[in-house]
């Protein structure tokens, strides 16, 4: 297990007054188990246990680190939430949201560093590779996504 809960390290988590609150807000259950129990047998997310325990949900993860339980994968986290917004419907509102706030992610510095990379990384290529990167499903659905441009 980690270091001690409401130990005076900089890195510690919550108080003492904030463990033994948690502890009692859990009893009889185990802290420990109860963070393992919500987190991977019902699946919740950090936040959601952060809204139960009245904590936030970076506090959680920290917290389930320190107690020695298990974190999801990066790999199991996107499963989960693929899962989540399987046939989900987004309002066009929503759709020009999401595409203004990925376009402003994206610095111009940024973009002409991916262009460069991404043409070095294709000049590198065997013809095979490019091949096995541009099936013809791929060819088809750029065709009719972006008009057929030969």
């Amino acid at each position: 297990m980690g270091r001690p809960l409401g130990s005076k390290n900089k890195n510690s988590i919550l108080s003492e007054n904030g463990i033994k609150r948690l502890r009692t807000k859990v009893a009889p259950t185990k802290l420990e188990y109860y963070l393992q129990g919500k987190y991977w047998h019902e699946n919740m997310s950090v936040s959601e246990i952060g809204k139960e325990l009245g904590i936030s949900g970076s506090s959680v993860t920290r917290l389930i680190k320190q107690l020695g339980v298990e974190i999801r994968t990066k790999e199991e986290q996107l499963k989960k939430l693929a899962r989540l917004n399987k046939g989900r419907k987004h309002s066009e509102q929503s759709k020009v949201n999401m595409s203004i706030g990925v376009y402003n992610s994206y610095t111009t510095e940024l973009r002409k560093r991916r262009t460069k990379d991404n043409k070095a990384t294709w000049a590198k290529m065997s013809s095979d590779e490019i091949t096995a990167r541009t099936k013809p499903g791929l060819k088809a659905m750029h065709a009719i996504k972006w008009g057929d441009k030969k």
